[in-house]
């Protein structure tokens, strides 16, 4: 994995993360509110700009970024770990989907290959904005029908969860 720009961080790895938690989270019936999710958000660009600085075997560094997410959002929202790890797998799962597929129409469409993305890092930006309103959809689609992948025991019914 190749190291990040700084403005790659604050404009599609923050982002990025808010959609994963706020998706993930709602998919197991909880509503996270958005200050919260902003601020992981942005602890976790930070974290992942120095850890893809890192010279890391492949995949590792995801895992890492995926671990710390699910910690960090545990230690700020105070649910199960269980729950917390759920959530950032299932929103993690599903943005990995979207850039496999999406990305990869893109860069047959543009001409562009993967080492293209590492050479100009905007072009991560660019290519992020499809796969952001996919996202953006898909939580809206969930919102509106309820749809959940687990009903938690500890769920309530509101769309809130209790905390352990």
């Amino acid at each position: 994995m190749y190291p990040i720009p700084w403005y790659v961080a604050l404009l599609e790895t923050m982002p990025e993360t808010f959609l994963v938690v706020k998706l993930g989270f709602k998919l197991f019936g909880t509503d996270v509110d958005t200050k919260k999710a902003l601020l992981i958000s942005l602890l976790n660009g930070i974290f992942s700009y120095f850890v893809r600085r890192m010279p890391l075997v492949f995949g590792l560094h995801t895992i890492l970024i995926i671990i710390f997410l699910a910690l960090l959002v545990k230690a700020s929202l105070k649910y199960s770990t269980g729950h917390c790890f759920a959530s950032v797998a299932a929103g993690s799962l599903i943005l990995g989907v979207l850039q496999s597929t999406v990305l990869y129409f893109l860069l047959l469409i543009t001409s562009r290959t993967v080492d293209d993305l590492a050479g100009k890092p905007w072009l991560n930006i660019l290519y992020f904005i499809p796969i952001a309103i996919i996202m953006i959809l898909l939580y809206r689609w969930v919102s509106k029908n309820n749809f959940l992948l687990y009903h938690s025991k500890n769920n309530t019914g509101t769309g809130k969860h209790e905390k352990r």
